[in-house]
C-alpha cells in the first residue's frame, strides 16, 4: 500500500528534518514503526501495571 502524506511544518523544522534525512519515505516508515511498537508496549505495560495493582498486598512489598 502506499499514500501521500502532506506535512504543514514550520520552515526551519522542514529544512532541518529534510537535511537529517527524516521526510525520506524508508526513514519515515521506520519512526512510524518504532511509534506504533512503542504505543503498543505501553499500552501492554500500563495493563500489566493495572493488574499488578489490583492485586492485594500485604503492605510489605518483599512478601508474597
Amino acid at each position: 500500500m502506499s499514500i501521500t502524506v502532506h506535512l504543514d511544518l514550520p520552515d526551519s523544522l522542514a529544512k532541518e528534518a529534510q537535511a537529517s534525512g527524516l521526510l525520506e519515505s524508508s526513514t519515515m516508515a521506520e519512526l512510524i514503526s518504532t511509534e506504533l511498537r512503542r504505543r503498543k508496549a505501553a499500552t501492554e505495560l500500563s495493563a500489566v501495571l493495572d493488574q499488578i495493582r489490583a492485586e492485594p498486598h500485604s503492605g510489605d512489598p518483599l512478601v508474597e
